[in-house]
Order: structure tokens, then sequence, then C-alpha cells
């Protein structure tokens, strides 16, 4: 397996990709005003839609692991670990074993500062005896579009047997998670782009910001109403295979949405 780097752009529209439980759940936000969805949450949707293929995931939602932990190998037993790698505590230890895993992530940061505003609603139902109804309130993005660069490291893919079918099922995750995500609070949030930069070799024929940086996102109006107002290009210097672009010889780009 070669190296691989992967470039998302998720599209929130009137919705709250992920709320920050220390701020009354408002969506999460830097300090430039800028918003971001954690590496986290985003883990918890691949591992959902993984679920729900069937594949066997060591972090389900709610669930006691302690019966988990006693799988001789737990890289071999699930696919999450082999991906994301986990976080254990050996019986009769004190001290915590770090798996890592072959696909690493950050946080995915809006392309803009986010418009965030409060709504009040109502619901029909009193929750006390003297009520007929509950006020509430609950907050969303106007618009905005994140993006998140993921790498996979041959090397940790090798070490963890991963496979191919597990990357593609891996890119397979991606693209329709957010399809299984849909609530009142994340009514639109959705995978608009998806770039796969894989190199043809183990150690790879470039830094990994200058690869990911040739995908590159462009406002076209301020404040954005919808996906319309932003531009997707592959910079630099490539030649056109197909629907592939070849950043240099070595280096292919390949849209997956």
């Amino acid at each position: 397996m070669n190296r691989r780097e992967y470039v998302v752009l998720y599209d929130v529209t009137n919705s709250n990709p992920n709320g920050n439980p220390d701020a009354g759940n408002q969506p999460r936000m830097h300090d430039d005003g800028r918003g971001y969805i954690t590496d986290v949450c985003i883990k918890r949707k691949i591992r959902n839609a993984a679920e729900v293929d069937g594949q066997n995931i060591f972090v389900s939602s709610g669930e006691n692991i302690a019966e988990k932990l006693k799988q001789p190998n737990l890289a071999e037993s699930y696919w999450d670990v082999r991906m994301f790698g986990a976080v254990v505590t050996e019986k009769g230890s004190k001290q915590n074993r770090s798996i890592r895993g072959a696909a690493q992530m950050g946080f995915a940061t809006s392309i803009n500062p986010i418009d965030v505003e409060q709504v009040c609603i109502t619901s029909s139902v009193g929750r006390k005896e003297d009520q007929t109804q509950t006020m509430g309130n609950k907050w969303i993005v106007r618009h905005a579009v994140y993006r998140q660069e993921i790498y996979i490291n041959p090397h940790l893919a090798k070490q963890h047997g991963v496979s191919n079918v597990d990357i593609s099922n891996f890119e397979r995750y991606i693209i329709n998670m957010m399809e299984l995500d849909k609530s009142a609070s994340r009514p639109q949030v959705n995978v608009r782009g998806f770039y796969r930069i894989e190199h043809e070799s183990q150690i790879g024929y470039a830094p990994s910001w200058w690869t990911t940086g040739s995908v590159q996102v462009d406002s076209m109006v301020q404040p954005s109403s919808g996906w319309h107002d932003y531009k997707v290009t592959v910079s630099g210097d490539y030649m056109q295979i197909g629907d592939n672009k070849m950043l240099q010889p070595g280096i292919t780009v390949t849209r997956l949405v």
C-alpha cells in the first residue's frame, strides 16, 4: 500500500455540525471566528457508517468495551482499530497502551469566519404540571464550508493489516457518512468535495502540505449562502489523465466527490 492524503470539504447550511457542550452547545469556533469540527466527531460518524455496513467496531457509541479488550489482536478483530488506533489499559497495569492507526486526521476548519444564529424553538407539550408548552433554543451555522485533511500512513497500514478493501471502505464511508447522520440539528451537513492524493511509493514524492495545498478553495461571495459561492480548483503543475490529475510524476489527484 502506498502513501495517500485526502482533502474533504463539508458544506454546512442552517445546521450545527459539532456543538460545544462547554458553550451551551454552540457551534465550535476558534478565536478568529472560524468554525471547526473535531476529529473525534468525524471519526464517530465514520464508525457509525462502518457499523451499519457490518464492520466489527471497537468503539461503539454507549457500549462498555471490557469484553472486547479480551481479544488477543484488536487490530485484526476491529476495523476502527486498524484505521484509527485505540488507547487501552492492560489488565493489572496502570499504564495505557496506545495503538496508532493507519488513518490520521485533524480538525475540519471553515474557510471563512462562520455566521452563527440562535433560533428560538417551542414545544407544544409542557414539561411541568402548569405548562402547556415549552420554549428553548438551538444554534445553527447559516452557511459555511469546512476543510479537512486526512493522511494514510502505509507503514502503520502494513503493521495493522489494513487491506485495500479497508481503504476502499474508508473512502465509501466518508462519502456517505453524513447521509446517516441527518437530524433536526444537522439537516444539511454534506460532503461536497473529496479528493484522493496518491503517491506511487510508500515514502511519497512530496510533502503533504504541498500535495493537499494543491486543492484550493476560494470564496467568491461573503457572507456565502450556498456551495455555489465557492470555487474549488486543483492548482500547480499537473498533467490531465482522464478524470485524474497528476501533480508530478508519481503523484495523482482523483476527485471522489
